[in-house]
This record gives C-alpha cells, sequence and structure tokens, in this order.
C-alpha cells in the first residue's frame, strides 16, 4: 500500500467518525423550544421534599427553604470550575430583579470553602449563598451543573432541570406555576 491512499484512508475515516459523532450529538439535544428543560429526569423526583429544609450561607445567615412562608424558592446548583456557570450569573440577577416578588432565591455552590466568598464577590452574586463540598452534593442528587430546583412553600420540588439560559428559567418558571395551580384545584376539590 502506498503512503497516498493511507493517508487517504486515514482521512475519510475520520471525515466519517467526526460526521457520526456530529449527528449522533445533536440527537441527544433539545430545542429550546421543545418546552422541556434539558436533564429534568435528573435529581430529587419531583413531588418529593427537598433534603434540608434550612441552609446556612457564607455569611452565617439562615434561609429556610420551607415552612411558613407563601413564596416558592429557586436553588441554583452551579460549581466554581464550571464555565456554564459563571455565565448563568447575570442571568439569574436578571430573573431575581423581574420575579423578586414571587420567589426566594439562593445558590448552592460546590467550590473551594476558602476561595468561594471572592468567587462570589467577582462574579457579583447576590443572592444567599451556601457552600457544598463535591461529597456532600449527594445528598441533593445533583451532578449537572448548571442545575435549579423550584421548591412550593413546603419545600417539595415543583420543576427542575439544567438551566443555561433566561428561556430555561422561563420554562421553570412556568412548569412549576402549572403545578401549583394543580395543587392548588386539589385542595379546592
Amino acid at each position: 500500500m502506498s503512503l497516498q491512499l493511507i493517508a487517504e484512508l486515514t482521512q475519510w475515516t475520520l471525515l466519517i467518525l467526526v460526521t457520526y459523532v456530529m449527528i449522533s450529538g445533536k440527537a441527544n439535544l433539545r430545542p429550546l423550544n421543545s418546552h422541556q428543560l434539558p436533564q429534568q429526569d435528573s435529581g430529587i423526583p419531583r413531588g418529593a421534599a427537598f433534603p434540608r429544609a434550612k441552609l446556612t450561607t457564607i455569611t452565617g445567615d439562615i434561609v429556610d427553604i420551607s415552612g411558613p412562608k407563601l413564596e416558592p424558592t429557586i436553588v441554583f446548583f452551579t460549581a466554581s470550575d464550571c464555565p456554564a456557570c459563571k455565565n448563568l450569573y447575570p442571568i439569574i440577577e436578571i430573573v431575581r430583579k423581574k420575579h423578586a416578588s414571587e420567589f426566594n432565591f439562593v445558590s448552592i455552590i460546590v467550590s473551594n470553602e476558602q476561595t468561594l466568598s471572592d468567587y462570589v464577590r467577582i462574579h457579583n452574586i447576590n443572592i444567599p449563598v451556601t457552600h457544598v463540598t463535591s461529597d456532600d452534593i449527594e445528598e441533593f442528587k445533583t451532578k449537572i451543573f448548571p442545575f435549579a430546583y423550584l421548591l412550593s412553600p413546603s419545600g417539595q420540588v415543583l420543576a427542575k432541570g439544567g438551566i443555561i439560559g433566561e428561556e430555561h428559567f422561563n420554562l421553570l418558571l412556568g412548569q412549576g406555576k402549572a403545578t401549583m395551580q394543580v395543587q392548588r384545584k386539589k385542595v379546592v376539590s
């Protein structure tokens, strides 16, 4: 076999391999207009209680996730080594400003505890922040970042999924509000 023939076979093999990877990768992606959040089958099941009723923030404050409050809570899970998470913080701020009267907000960040305060300051995170380690995260059944749960005032999971843009927030909020309406109708019936 000549060297030229080997080179051409290698090129065609690589071309076929790259095409296959691209096609199979696109088959797993859901467009934003599909009305489903990515990874919504991951994490704590819908209707289940969030594992902690109270979270201690990095400033020592306590955030009640469930209890006698009127607003649902959105819990964001991010990691300090996650590039998509860093891009999400400005969007969280926009959503927080739009929906501050409707929802409570808290962020759980997987990070090195010693550098978390600097990380929060650098990324201008203006919601309560709780620190967890990669060992602690199993309690929340969340291994995908960024990820969010929308919790009822009693701390039950109403909606959940991967969040990478404002469109995903809108889907999360819509699904959560729809679930709350169904629950209210059941109580009235």
